[in-house]
């Protein structure tokens, strides 16, 4: 809702303190949902990459692997 950030800023605060105090937190779980799904969808595709890869063929996600396993 821009009227919460809006009295924010009528009871005293800076642009970034209502960003950071009102705004942020409330879409917080959007935020935390994108990254679960993100995270989610790129493991699968690891997954997938991993086993179906052959011999010489590299992508980021193996070599991130590979890099790791070091």
């Amino acid at each position: 809702d821009p009227n919460l950030a809006e009295a924010a800023m009528d009871l005293g605060a800076r642009p970034t303190q209502a960003m950071w105090k009102v705004i942020v937190p409330q879409i917080m779980p959007g935020i935390v949902s994108g990254a679960l799904i993100a995270f989610t969808m790129s493991f699968d595709d690891f997954i997938i990459s991993y086993f179906v890869t052959g011999n010489g063929v590299k992508n980021i996600s193996t070599l991130v692997w590979t890099m790791s396993k070091r």
